[in-house]
């Protein structure tokens, strides 16, 4: 595992996943999301991936970052929440976003998803 600092919230790097937690008040622009989608194509290159958004703080996100994912090999997003607005921004952002997509309470069952996709 490899952890990261960004300006805008910290990632860990797993095999096949990564867990982005970001910080509280921020608000996601395209070009924050363009600076973890370059730590992620750098750590997993061609690899395919998961990406779980762990949502312990409120933030908002513009939704041209889902527009705009370009990764080709990020196969999935996992949202994993227990705070009610997020529940309800993620199901406005599965609009945005064309790939696997789920929603969780416990960052465990997030990761046991994201492993079903390498087994």
């Amino acid at each position: 595992m490899k952890k990261l600092q960004l300006p805008h919230g910290e990632m860990e790097l797993h095999q096949n996943y990564a867990i982005l937690r970001v910080f509280e008040n921020e608000h996601i622009c395209l070009n924050k999301a363009k600076d973890t989608f370059k730590e992620l194509k750098s750590f997993f290159q061609a690899n395919n991936f998961i990406l779980i958004a762990h949502r312990t703080k409120n933030y908002s996100i513009d939704k041209e970052v889902f527009e705009n994912a370009t990764l080709k090999n990020l196969i999935g997003l996992g949202i994993v929440s227990n705070l009610p607005e997020s529940r309800e921004r993620a199901m406005q952002e599965q609009d945005h976003y064309n790939r696997n997509f789920a929603f969780f309470e416990e960052l465990q069952e997030a990761i046991d998803w994201s492993r079903s996709f390498f087994r």
